[in-house]
């Protein structure tokens, strides 16, 4: 699996954009994959952004703000009042908690131990 693909995975397991190092840890904890460089956090980080600036509107993933990244297939219209997006803040551990139980549901114990 590639770093693109982990990320993606991580990011339709989740109800929308997230913080890369969110994402990150959602990769590791899921062990979707295993960076053999000296900082794979920020490889992920580089790949999103190349692919998004060579794909354009053809990339998979969407940059939301600094750092947080979604996938395209996922943006919806805006909704709410107004036409507003609806945008319910999170601590960054409520986040990551929620998906981690995700992840945890999705991989055999036997993998986990």
């Amino acid at each position: 699996m590639t770093i693109k693909d982990a990320v993606e995975r991580v990011l339709s397991m989740h109800n929308g954009p997230m913080r890369t190092r969110d994402i990150w840890a959602a990769i590791v904890r899921g062990g979707l994959y295993t960076g053999k460089g000296k900082t794979p956090y920020r490889t992920m980080t580089s790949q999103l952004i190349t692919d998004i600036a060579d794909r354009g509107g053809q990339s998979r993933f969407v940059k939301h703000g600094f750092g947080v990244y979604g996938l395209r297939r996922r943006e919806r219209p805006a909704s709410g009042r107004n036409g507003q997006r609806h945008c319910r803040h999170r601590r960054p551990g409520e986040v990551t908690a929620r998906l981690m139980s995700e992840i945890d549901k999705d991989i055999p114990k036997r993998q986990l131990e």
